[in-house]
């Protein structure tokens, strides 16, 4: 069944990804489209005014997290649309005589 084979390949897919804990996932902070435009202007202002963070930061790590987590936007979009529920059943409309 195509929906299975899709699932199965997203299993093998993903499986390199770290797991995290119930408890760890609650505790995160959500990053929504404003938080995303502060990191990418705070490190934009970091990589011009290297003088203020210490040698040992790692500013080229640190785009790189904010670009994958980029990256992976889209494809967080479609899975939460995929599998919300409605708000409201859609039944089949039946033509009454």
């Amino acid at each position: 069944m195509p929906v299975e084979a899709a699932i199965a390949t997203l299993a093998e897919k993903l499986a390199p990804l770290i797991e995290l804990s119930i408890d760890f996932r609650r505790s995160l902070a959500k990053k929504g489209e404003k938080s995303e435009l502060l990191c990418r202007q705070t490190l934009m202002q970091l990589d011009q005014n290297m003088q203020l963070i210490s040698p040992g930061c790692e500013l080229a790590e640190a785009q790189s997290d904010l670009d994958t987590s980029t990256s992976w936007s889209p494809v967080s979009a479609a899975c939460g649309s995929c599998c919300a529920r409605p708000t409201t059943p859609k039944w089949p409309s039946v033509a009454t005589s």
